[in-house]
């Protein structure tokens, strides 16, 4: 009878012990961890919210362009703005990507050849193409200003990958 009530307090001490041992960790992940995507992307709905206020850009539609490791960003859960459609696109790392050995996914591309995948991604723009300027003035030409990979995104996310 005392064996089994010094194994029954034993071992409500070494689960109390291990799940105090966890609480740093979880402490850690869920407030130190990862926190650079959220923070980025915070700052960029502050930084469209202030331009849409001020009719900076003079549009509603934005774009952003992720080029960093494969979910390695939270997206469209952090990024509401009223009244603003934002479009994000991100380096496909894809099941099926991943499943042929030909073939070569973008977030492997860019992680292999960064400045390379940019000017590939980049370089063929039309002329014509024109961005904000830093003073804020807005230069307006037929130019659909709309996330694809063929067009500037108004927003270009990069991230280092840690070694």
């Amino acid at each position: 009878m005392i064996l089994e009530e010094n194994y029954q307090r034993g071992l409500k001490a070494f689960f109390l012990v291990m799940i105090m041992l966890n609480y740093p960790h979880l402490l850690y992940l869920g407030m130190i961890h990862q926190r650079g995507p959220i923070a980025v992307n915070r700052y960029l709905t502050s930084v469209i919210s202030e331009r849409v206020q001020r009719n900076i850009t003079g549009r509603t539609s934005q774009s952003i362009h992720y080029l960093m490791g494969c979910h390695s960003t939270p997206l469209y859960s952090h990024l509401h703005i009223p009244e603003v459609k934002i479009s994000a696109w991100y380096l496909d790392c894809s099941p099926d990507c991943r499943s042929s050995s030909e073939e070569i996914c973008e977030s492997d591309a860019f992680l292999n050849d960064p400045l390379g995948f940019v000017k590939a991604t980049y370089d063929h723009l039309p002329d014509g193409v024109c961005v904000d300027s830093s003073d804020g003035n807005t230069c307006h030409r037929d130019y659909d200003h709309q996330a694809s990979l063929s067009k500037l995104p108004t927003f270009l996310v990069v991230m280092q990958n840690e070694a």
